[in-house]
């Protein structure tokens, strides 16, 4: 229930803030540092899906190893798994997707101490087709990995700097083509505040 109560959050604030030309229905991706939900429509009526993503682990333990590019592996490996398993691969489409929390994070200049500033500029509050956002985040870590050839680097902004984008990356295989990603975690308000949804 709290999943869906998050999903008509979304839609209320995004209904008026996103891009006019956004397709419809509006969904959710959204996740924390265990688990990631995917608000979706099956049929026509709303939906969520939760998959676990174990984000945080994943981070302490590349944190922890000597080879920072072999634990991301594994946590790929991990995520893989577990968007097969929900039999969806490729399925969902068809709305614009507003991506929040964490992964949401990944379109902020200053979010994670400014660790993707430069990815932020790429792809955040933009439309994007599920292969247009999966280059800019293959892209990154294709960067991250040709940095670190061993332990991860000690002055890093963000222990996060590789699993997030990983994490969001995996998941996109969820999303067939159709699918249009928007990510933004925090949302203008009539007041000049923001909102989290």
């Amino acid at each position: 229930e709290e999943a869906h109560a998050e999903l008509r959050a979304v839609q209320y604030v995004a209904e008026s803030a996103l891009p006019a030309e956004a397709p419809r229905p509006i969904g959710m991706l959204s996740g924390g540092g265990m688990t990631c939900q995917l608000g979706y429509f099956p049929s026509g009526s709303p939906d969520v899906l939760s998959i676990v993503a174990a984000l945080n682990d994943a981070t302490t333990h590349m944190c922890q190893a000597e080879n920072a590019r072999d634990s991301l592996a594994r946590f790929r490996a991990h995520m893989q798994k577990q968007v097969e398993g929900t039999g969806l691969r490729g399925k969902v489409g068809g709305g614009t997707f507003v991506v929040i929390e964490m992964p949401g994070n990944l379109g902020s200049a200053i979010a994670y101490n400014g660790c993707f500033c430069a990815l932020s500029d790429q792809i955040g509050q933009k439309l994007l087709r599920p292969s247009e956002l999966a280059g800019m985040l293959q892209a990154h870590l294709d960067e991250w990995a040709q940095n670190t050839p061993g332990r991860l680097a000690k002055d890093v902004r963000s222990s996060y700097i590789a699993t997030q984008p990983a994490e969001l990356l995996e998941l996109l295989e969820l999303f067939d083509d159709s699918a249009r990603l928007y990510l933004c975690s925090q949302w203008p308000t009539a007041d000049g505040t923001t909102i989290k949804p």
